[in-house]
């Protein structure tokens, strides 16, 4: 009975969490066309995620080496990724 309880438990918990997404939108993206990007996601709109996916979603951006900041807000099933590029300086001989 215990088994069954802590079961219950971790999986009412675990959709607590759980997000459907309606919309993907990217704001400060000029590296990266919108196309790119959501491909590079492992998840669609309609889809159910968790803070661990969105996670990774996150570091996979920043792994390109184009930012200096990601963070996404999920606001009534959108979800909003914000790129803060990094500043790139050239050299003038």
């Amino acid at each position: 009975m215990k088994i069954f309880l802590v079961t219950l438990l971790l999986l009412i918990t675990t959709n607590l969490f759980a997000m459907t997404i309606k919309s993907i939108d990217f704001n400060g993206m000029v590296h990266i066309s919108k196309p790119v990007a959501l491909r590079m996601l492992t998840f669609d709109v309609g889809d159910t995620i968790d803070a661990t996916t969105l996670d990774k979603a996150i570091k996979k951006y920043y792994n390109q080496g184009y930012f200096n900041d990601i963070w996404a807000e999920f606001d009534n099933g959108n979800l909003h990724f914000t790129l803060k590029r990094k500043l790139v300086y050239q050299r003038l001989s």
